[in-house]
């Protein structure tokens, strides 16, 4: 178990400190949120590497694993292409002064890194566990799976669409999903996570499997999604009457 966690531990620590050497030479840390899925999508490769012969539902687990990966990257670098550092990281260069590029290696990069290790360590136990057969939890969790894919793709294709008019770039995008929830994407985010904690069930470290969904469901509505966007926006006249109608997270009909 050692050397295969060792393994997976090299493979995206050597990932990280690739991204972080491009991020220095590019002057802008925001390219680390575009590494995020594919950090996922490495795990998946270097399982490829060491198990050929997956079974169906692993080869389940690792195509939607690879898919929702490579989707997320693709989209926040075609949104994110041409633009200047997110100003999240313009606040951190400013804060930390001269001393920067170090402190963004550990506190942001090496933090990223431990993150897609920690979530991805159910993965990595799955496919490379004992091989089953497609079964009930691997239909249930994919269907639910492709929902919050759809989702969270919808709610992502609509808002920039939405974002691409300069009339809307300070207005609340309420059309499509966002009609429903606040954080369409985001409650995509998490419906898929937990539809991948089903496929990936069950097997010999089932028990562990539940770090990734609980995770990314913490994180988000707790520490890193919605409440870092609540702040943002709290002061912002346009979004009081959109918060007042609009779900926070579970889509349902917008109030009268």
């Amino acid at each position: 178990m050692g050397m295969l966690l060792g393994y997976y531990l090299t493979g995206i620590i050597s990932y990280i400190i690739g991204v972080y050497f491009i991020c220095l030479r590019f002057k802008n840390f925001s390219l680390i949120d575009i590494a995020w899925g594919l950090g996922f999508v490495l795990i998946v490769l270097l399982s490829l590497n060491l198990n050929p012969n997956m079974s169906a539902p692993q080869y389940l687990l690792g195509i939607c694993v690879f898919a929702w990966g490579v989707r997320l990257s693709a989209y926040l670098f075609m949104r994110n292409f041409g633009k200047e550092e997110d100003f999240r990281y313009k606040e951190m260069r400013e804060r930390w002064g001269s001393s920067a590029s170090f402190k963004a290696f550990y506190r942001v990069f090496l933090l990223q890194g431990s993150l897609i290790f920690i979530i991805g360590l159910p993965i990595i136990l799955a496919l490379n566990g004992e091989k089953s057969s497609l079964g009930f939890f691997q239909v249930i969790g994919f269907l639910i799976w492709a929902i919050g894919f759809v989702w969270e793709s919808w709610a992502d294709q609509v808002k920039s669409s939405f974002k691409s008019n300069p009339e809307n770039l300070n207005r609340p995008c309420n059309i499509g999903p966002w009609r429903y929830s606040q954080y369409a994407n985001y409650f995509g985010e998490v419906l898929l996570w937990w539809g991948l904690f089903l496929i990936s069930l069950p097997h010999e470290y089932f028990y562990l499997s539940i770090i990734s969904p609980a995770l990314i469901t913490f994180l988000i509505i707790k520490v890193s999604g919605i409440p870092y966007l609540e702040e943002k926006n709290k002061d912002r006249e346009s979004y009081q009457e959109y918060r007042r109608v609009t779900s926070k997270f579970i889509p349902r009909a917008p109030k009268p």
